[in-house]
């Protein structure tokens, strides 16, 4: 089994090219899976990818990322409460596809982390 070391913390609105590259990624990866289209994420301008940024230090949500040893950016996971009644939801799911498995770890790494 081979090991793959990767990190994994909260998104800021500096790594907003990185967001945006890997959303296009997971979108041409899986176009009917999130709430927008390749065309309206590639029609977003740089403020609207900061502000995804920062939803990493969210007061009732977290976006996270894994990134490999490598600095490639390989996963992400963001989990929000909208209301107390609705409870917490997990979106923006995302593994690029040669770090999926249950032999890689990332997928419950950033269960794990969104949990905490």
């Amino acid at each position: 089994m081979a090991t793959h070391a990767f990190s994994i913390r909260r998104t800021v609105e500096a790594d907003w090219r990185h967001i945006r590259d890997l959303r296009v990624e997971m979108i041409r990866d899986t176009p009917t899976a999130y709430a927008e289209t390749l065309e309206e994420a590639l029609g977003h301008d740089e403020v609207e990818w900061r502000m995804r940024g920062n939803r990493g230090a969210g007061e009732h949500g977290i976006v996270i990322v894994g990134i490999a040893d490598s600095g490639l950016w390989i996963g992400t996971m963001a989990g929000f409460v909208p209301d107390p009644d609705t409870g917490p939801l997990l979106v923006g799911v995302y593994v690029a596809p040669e770090f999926r498995g249950s032999q890689m770890g990332l997928t419950d790494a950033l269960l794990a982390t969104v949990e905490e």
